[in-house]
């Protein structure tokens, strides 16, 4: 069937056309009406580009029926797509399945990767202005993590003892908890005692121990934040409009993935880094200590630890944790309160 009213594309077609026709369609419901697609009939093996997806709303064609396909039957599809047939020069709207495997499946992997490429052009531009921020985040943000680095390496290399007797009880659960023995029965064997059959216990609870992050064998939260602003610092071209699509329009395809990646990963080891070090100040509150101390100092606690939390003689807190082998006085400075910090959103 000849159809003279449709429009030749030389080239794909741009997004402004794309919208015009997923306006015609959500006022009209009948794709089959616009004059400057094509309606004739299409070979499914004819190669084509998907330009964008469309929709039909049943509801508002007249007959309540199915939008005809080009490639194949009337009454065929419900949701379908916009394509351009580039040896055709036209553009039509078909079903999702009426094209050949081989030529959907081309299509599909190259409008999947056109689509990857708009959403990282558009993410850049979205959220680069927000890196001189992000960086000044990670500068606040250091201070609390230098003091909480100070604190895990002093206790794991002056008091590891204690640190190890505390992270095997936080692989439990995290429960503070003592199996108090109620009564014993002893029998005429020997001994005069039948071994673990003769005890009769119940647990004792003080808690949950808190901040696991200050038992971990390796915590350098510095570390962290420094690699987090080496990656950063590459991708810091300034806050204004025009130097961001300057830097985004210069980065190889693969630079804008990559930095898409980078951007997406910050988001969430910012939060992962702030979220460990509020675990090293909720290890030194005070409630948790008294509850370590409290559970240290039952009688049937099977473990030897001595905690102290006092005023030091310079007026600071002090704790101190006293195992078998090894003594560690700990000074939590004020800087550990400052992990809330605001990471920047984009604009």
């Amino acid at each position: 069937m000849s159809d003279p009213t449709y429009r030749k594309f030389d080239d794909k077609p741009d997004p402004g056309f794309s919208q015009k026709v997923r306006d015609h369609v959500a006022q009209t419901g009948r794709p089959e009406t616009m004059a400057e697609l094509y309606h004739g009939a299409i070979s499914p093996d004819e190669r084509f580009r998907i330009v964008c997806e469309i929709t039909v709303n049943q509801r508002k064609r007249p007959e309540a029926d199915k939008a005809p396909c080009p490639m194949c039957t009337p009454n065929r599809f419900l949701k379908g797509r916009l394509c351009w047939f580039p040896e055709k020069r036209f553009a039509a709207v078909i079903g999702h399945c009426c094209a050949s495997r081989e030529n959907s499946a081309e299509a599909e992997r190259i409008y999947k990767h056109e689509q990857l490429e708009i959403a990282d052009h558009n993410y850049l531009l979205t959220v680069l202005p927000a890196v001189p921020r992000m960086l000044a985040a990670i500068e606040e943000l250091k201070i609390t993590a230098v003091e909480a680095r100070r604190l895990h390496r002093q206790f794991a290399s002056k008091g590891g003892e204690v640190q190890r007797i505390l992270r095997a009880v936080g692989k439990d659960v995290g429960r503070l908890v003592v199996p108090e023995v109620i009564e014993r029965k002893f029998g005429s064997g020997p001994a005069g005692f039948r071994g673990t059959s003769g005890v009769q216990t119940r647990d004792v609870s003080f808690g949950y121990l808190r901040g696991l992050t200050v038992l971990q064998s390796k915590f350098d939260p510095v570390a962290k934040l420094e690699r987090l602003e080496r990656e950063l610092r590459l991708l810091d071209c300034g806050d204004t409009d025009d130097a961001t699509l300057t830097f985004v329009i210069g980065l190889e395809e693969a630079d804008r993935r990559r930095a898409v990646i980078w951007l997406k990963e910050a988001d969430k080891e910012f939060m992962e880094i702030m979220k460990s070090l509020g675990d090293v100040e909720a290890f030194f509150a005070p409630r948790n200590i008294d509850a370590i101390r409290r559970w240290s100092l039952h009688r049937d606690n099977m473990h030897t630890i001595t905690v102290v939390d006092h005023d030091a003689d310079d007026g600071r807190r002090e704790i101190m944790f006293i195992g078998k082998t090894s003594r560690v006085r700990l000074q939590p400075g004020p800087e550990l309160a400052g992990h809330h910090v605001e990471w920047p959103k984009a604009a």
